[in-house]
């Protein structure tokens, strides 16, 4: 194995099968993988949760994302006016 796949996935855990979840199992699609990511126990106790619809999110940027770029935006921007 090339050291460099060898450190993309022990020092910053991207795989190299792009469509799997972080508890092994693979996918045919990205559409799949989310989809059985909400529902994984590994990958959801690994998460942080969208405080609107409940998805789990692997990293905060991620979520972060999420915010900006789904319908509840307006949702979240009220929630972190009132913190």
């Amino acid at each position: 194995m090339p050291s460099l796949t060898i450190h993309l996935t022990s020092i910053h855990g991207i795989n190299k099968e792009p469509n799997s979840c972080i508890c092994g199992q693979t996918f045919k699609t990205k559409h799949r993988v989310r989809k059985h990511s909400i529902t994984c126990k590994i990958y959801r106790d690994a998460a942080v949760f969208c405080e609107v619809c409940n998805l789990p999110f692997l990293t905060n940027n991620h979520l972060q994302q999420h915010y900006r770029t789904s319908s509840h935006k307006t949702v979240v921007n009220k929630l972190n006016k009132r913190k």
